[in-house]
């Protein structure tokens, strides 16, 4: 009976040893950016971890959520991490993960991995959305961006041919020409100004026009 206590606590203990350990085994490349040609570097990977839950986790992730999440985001309880990262000190040197398609290359051993990887996801998706939301609400806004500068660039063109409009008219009028000819010529030309601050009447009086300019006087001034 002796001899059978010891050999449970014993084969408990393995039972215990072997859920609670986890062996890591990993290869990785990188090229180096400055090389040319490249150089390429081999990372191995090997670890063990006994009587922990901590799980082994590695993979690209977006950088820019990599980044926001160790330095802005509250981490989940007993995440104890360090990082370690290698700055670059001049342009184009350091080493890039293979096929990272510009991601982050990060390595996690903790508890809780499959929650900071979550979180790397969530940080995404909002991103994403956030951008989707974005486009729609300027695109909204661009569509009415052009549509002012068409109306406005439309403006200008009536101003410009009125502007061309009044110098011909006044132009075309001679010394010599007859009073009435002058009233005929200037009559056509307030009429086409009228009707561009948008009178829809045609005047057949020099008095009737004048009169309507100068009680319109200030609205067409701030127009």
């Amino acid at each position: 009976m002796k001899s059978q206590i010891p050999l449970f606590i014993l084969s408990l203990a393995i039972v215990i040893m072997v859920a609670g350990c986890q062996s890591i085994r990993e290869m990785h490349y990188f090229k180096d950016k400055a090389g040319n040609p490249p150089n390429y570097y081999r990372l191995q990977i090997k670890g063990h971890a006994f009587l922990t839950s901590s799980r082994y986790l590695s993979g690209n992730f977006d950088e820019e959520a990599v980044n926001y999440y160790f330095g802005e985001i509250e981490q989940p309880q007993s995440v104890k991490f360090e990082s370690k990262q290698l700055d670059s000190k001049q342009p184009n040197q350091g080493i890039e993960p293979i096929g990272s398609d510009g991601k982050k290359f990060v390595l996690m051993l903790s508890t809780n991995s499959d929650a900071i990887s979550t979180a790397f996801g969530n940080f995404v998706e909002s991103k994403e959305t956030q951008l989707y939301l974005a486009r729609i609400i300027n695109r909204d806004k661009l569509i009415e961006l052009e549509e002012m500068k068409v109306s406005e660039n439309a403006e200008m063109k009536r101003r410009n041919r009125m502007i061309i409009l009044g110098e011909n008219y006044l132009n075309s009028i001679t010394v010599s020409e007859s009073p009435e000819s002058i009233r005929i010529k200037l009559l056509a030309y307030l009429n086409a100004t009228a009707e561009y601050f948008g009178n829809p009447q045609n005047f057949t009086d020099l008095g009737v026009a004048q009169k309507w300019f100068m009680d319109n006087r200030n609205s067409l001034i701030n127009r």
